[in-house]
C-alpha cells in the first residue's frame, strides 16, 4: 500500500513537471508572438508567466528582459538579460538586447563588453558595429568610433543613419574632406523635406560647421520656402559662416 501510494505521488509529480514545462513553453511561444506584433505588455507578462513555471529558462530571462526594454523598463531589463546571459552565456539575443539597455543607460564600456560578445560569433552583425562604434563616440573617442563605423559600412553600404555618425566622428576629428565627403553621401539619401536634414542640419550647427549647415538649410528651404524657422537659421548659418552677402532676403509675410 505505502510502496503504491508512493509510486502514484511519484507519477503525479512527474506529470505535474510535465505539465509546467509544457505550459513554460506555451507561453515562451506567446511571448514571441507578442512581441513581434508589438504588444510588450502583454510579451512581458507572457514571458514572466513562464518564468513563474521555469525560473531557470534563458529563454524566458531574454523575451521578458527584450520586452521590459521595449517598454523602456530598463532596470528591470538589464535584470532579465543579465540573468539569461548567467544562464545561458551563448544566447547572442540576450547579449545584443542587454547591450542595447547598457548603451540606452548609457554604461558604455558595459554596453562595449556585450556587443563584442556578439561580434565574437557575428562579426558582420551590423547592428553591433555600428552601436559599438556609437559607445566609442559618445565616450569622445571619434578615432575608434570610424574603425567601427567602417566595418559597418561594409556590411551596410550607403546607410543614412551609419553616415550621419561618420560625419559626426569626421567634424570631432576636423576632418573636412572627410566629413564633406560623407555629407554628399547623405544627401544623395535623403530628400529635400526629409526629416533627417533637419537633425543633419542642427547637428553640423553644433559642432560649427557652418558652411555645411547652410548647404543643408538651403535644401530645406526649398521644401518650407515659407518656414520662418528655415530662413532664419539659414539667415544665420551664413552669418556665422562670414557669409552675410549670401544670406537671402526673409520672406515678405515676415517682415511686418
Amino acid at each position: 500500500m505505502v510502496a503504491a501510494a508512493y509510486l502514484a505521488a511519484l507519477v503525479c509529480s512527474s506529470l505535474l513537471r510535465t505539465r509546467a514545462q509544457e505550459s513554460a513553453q506555451d507561453y515562451i511561444s506567446q511571448a514571441e508572438r507578442l512581441l513581434a506584433e508589438g504588444k510588450y505588455g502583454q510579451a512581458r507578462e507572457a514571458a514572466e508567466r513562464a518564468l513563474r513555471l521555469q525560473p531557470h529558462s534563458a529563454e524566458a530571462e531574454n523575451l521578458a528582459g527584450t520586452a521590459a526594454f521595449a517598454l523602456g523598463d530598463l532596470s528591470a531589463a538589464e535584470s532579465h538579460l543579465h540573468r539569461a546571459v548567467e544562464l545561458q552565456p551563448a544566447l547572442v539575443a540576450a547579449h545584443r538586447a542587454l547591450a542595447a539597455t547598457y548603451l540606452a543607460e548609457k554604461k558604455l564600456k558595459d554596453a562595449r563588453r556585450e556587443f563584442l560578445a556578439v561580434l565574437a560569433t557575428q562579426p558582420r552583425d551590423f547592428v553591433s558595429l555600428y552601436s559599438l562604434g556609437v559607445t566609442f563616440l559618445l565616450d569622445d573617442q571619434p578615432v575608434e568610433a570610424l574603425k567601427q563605423f567602417e566595418q559597418a559600412s561594409e556590411v551596410k553600404p550607403h546607410d543614412p543613419t551609419l553616415l550621419a555618425r561618420e560625419l559626426e566622428a569626421h567634424l570631432r576629428l576636423k576632418q573636412q574632406p572627410q566629413a564633406e565627403a560623407a555629407l554628399a553621401d547623405l544627401d544623395s539619401q535623403l530628400s529635400e523635406a526629409d526629416a533627417g536634414r533637419e537633425q543633419i542640419a542642427a547637428l553640423l550647427v553644433n559642432q560649427g560647421a557652418y558652411p555645411l549647415a547652410a548647404h543643408e538649410f538651403e535644401f530645406l528651404r526649398k521644401a518650407h520656402p515659407d518656414s520662418y524657422e528655415v530662413n532664419y537659421n539659414l539667415a544665420l548659418a551664413y552669418h556665422r559662416a562670414g557669409r552675410e552677402a549670401d544670406a537671402p532676403p526673409m520672406p515678405s509675410s515676415f517682415e511686418n
